[in-house]
């Protein structure tokens, strides 16, 4: 993963918390609000970091929940 740095002093900071998540493997996207601090000078972040999803080789496995399927 991609370092992510302080805006302040350029230190990496680090990750805290997953606020939310949004998209999925069937959407084809991932996007995830992150929090971050940065250990140096004491700002916290917020962080949206999107990414896509090759989506054309998804494979499917079912499991039934119940014994009698």
């Amino acid at each position: 993963m991609n370092e992510i740095k302080c805006i302040k002093c350029g230190d990496v900071v680090e990750w805290d918390d997953t606020m939310s998540a949004e998209g999925g493997i069937l959407e084809g996207y991932i996007t995830e609000i992150q929090l971050y601090h940065c250990e140096n000078c004491g700002k916290e972040y917020k962080a949206i970091i999107s990414a896509p999803i090759d989506n054309n080789n998804i494979t499917i496995e079912l499991e039934c929940e119940e014994e009698e399927c």
